[in-house]
């Protein structure tokens, strides 16, 4: 820093009396010979990190259409990795408009009154099928008044889901950032929309988990 308040020094100063260009072939001469007791060394590569395309029993793979997916290492059957399924007659539509419907609530109606909607995800998967729920109430809370919403995930492997999280790029819908809350902390709960949360349970605590009339959300 020294170095270069004295050049900048002698630069103004040089300006000042017109013999700048000398000082700029002097300085020039100086500034290209090669520092020996400091010499320029490239920084070392970090190590690429290989992202896995593999965790537990499940797999990353390219369909037909050549989009990304998850199965089954084993059976290949297939996650759910869409909250818009291309086939416009895939059931996961009349999931969202049915619990759109239910969500609902009249202009006049108090929300504190209300029962909570609760959503038993049978298969936690790769977090599609709850994401689907939380994005329906974030779009319907949006229009209007609508009823509280508990979403009860249920799994005794999370790999799928975990899979699907360390590649986003293919998965946007993963980008909400609840899935990674949940796996962290075994629930979350939305800082903008009360009444909306999701936990995660074993399939052990299916039965007692919900005492609720609850409405099954799987594709």
């Amino acid at each position: 820093i020294h170095f270069y308040h004295q050049m900048m020094r002698e630069v103004r100063q040089s300006i000042l009396e017109d013999r700048f260009l000398p000082l700029y072939h002097e300085k020039r001469q100086i500034l290209q010979v090669d520092d020996i007791d400091h010499p320029i060394t490239n920084p070392r590569p970090l190590p690429r990190t290989r992202v896995p395309t593999r965790i537990g029993d499940y797999e990353l793979y390219l369909d037909e259409d050549k989009r990304h997916g998850i199965r089954h290492v084993t059976t290949h059957e297939t996650v759910l990795t869409e909250v818009e399924p291309r086939d416009p007659q895939h059931s996961l539509w009349a999931k969202r408009a049915e619990l759109a419907r239910r969500l609902r609530l009249a202009d006049d109606a108090k929300v504190e009154d209300e029962e909570p909607l609760v959503v038993w995800d049978t298969d936690l998967g790769a977090g599609a099928a709850a994401l689907v729920a939380i994005l329906v109430y974030e779009e319907e809370a949006d229009k209007g008044l609508v009823r509280p919403l508990h979403i009860i995930s249920f799994a005794d492997d999370h790999s799928a889901l975990r899979l699907a999280l360390t590649h986003k790029k293919y998965f946007p819908y993963l980008r909400h950032g609840a899935a990674d809350t949940l796996l962290h902390r075994g629930e979350w709960k939305s800082r903008y929309k009360a009444g909306l949360s999701w936990v995660l349970r074993s399939h052990d605590e299916r039965v007692s988990s919900c005492v609720l009339p609850a409405m099954t959300l799987q594709a």
